[in-house]
């Protein structure tokens, strides 16, 4: 999978990693709706979740 995806190993850990975080914060907070969920996904993506909703992405 990293191979196809031309990065290493360890990032792609890294990026499970910090995706079953982000999974596991959702859950713990009960954001279950899609529109909450899209919220969460949107910020993660543009790298703008605070350190008071969820740790920013390990790089």
């Amino acid at each position: 999978m990293a191979s196809s995806l031309d990065i290493s190993v360890e990032r792609l850990i890294d990026e499970l990693e910090y995706r079953k975080k982000l999974l596991a914060h959702m859950v713990e907070h009960n954001i279950r709706d899609y529109k909450s969920v899209n919220k969460v996904l949107s910020q993660q993506s543009a790298n703008t979740i605070t350190a008071q909703t969820f740790p920013k992405r390990v790089s």
